[in-house]
């Protein structure tokens, strides 16, 4: 097919709902990163991150901004549940730029086909809080993540000129993976 540009690709009848291992493995490794890894600035920049501030039982919660653009690749309230996970292991020193995390992913596995576009992936990292003051706080993740296929998102108003976090929520819609479902993986 030829593109507008002038440039030749080789197009592939396939359906709809495939996606290769190689896309359900990177964006597995994005979310885990997004969620698990946070410092005082946003993902990707030197801005300093004020987070993002929400409500929960008349209480006002604070959670690192990378933490809501995962919870933008969840369906349902899976991400909503993510969210208040996260906040039993994040310090509020963090937007202090005292505190801040990685994650080591350890184990990530092939992709199942567990139904029409359903896919389940398995993962074992560890996440790591530094803390000034503390000694560092290790939590080893086992999960089974499940993704299902969706429509990719293609933005509605043109990405000339974004905001960094409308450009990064459609970067990661791009992969037309939602996750569905995060349970114990026992390997």
């Amino acid at each position: 097919m030829q593109l507008n540009n002038g440039s030749a690709v080789e197009v592939l009848n396939q359906d709809a709902l495939y996606r290769s291992e190689a896309v359900i493995q990177e964006t597995t490794t994005q979310f885990l990163k997004l969620l698990w890894e946070w410092s005082a600035r946003l993902p990707g920049s030197q801005q300093n991150d004020p987070g993002f501030t929400f409500n929960l039982n008349d209480q006002q919660k604070t959670i690192p901004s990378s933490v809501y653009y995962a919870s933008q690749l969840t369906g349902g309230g899976i991400g909503n549940q993510l969210v208040i996970e996260s906040l039993k292991i994040i310090p509020h020193s963090v937007f202090e730029g005292r505190a801040e995390s990685s994650i080591e992913i350890e184990f990530l596995g092939s992709p199942r086909v567990t139904g029409q576009g359903l896919y389940e992936i398995d993962a074992i990292a560890t996440v790591v809080v530094r803390e000034v003051g503390y000694l560092d706080q290790r939590t080893q993740l086992k999960k089974t993540f499940t993704w299902q296929a969706v429509e990719p998102y293609v933005p509605l108003l043109p990405l000339d000129n974004p905001s960094s976090m409308r450009q990064l929520i459609a970067q990661l819609r791009a992969s037309g993976l939602q996750l569905v479902d995060v349970k114990p993986f026992n390997p």
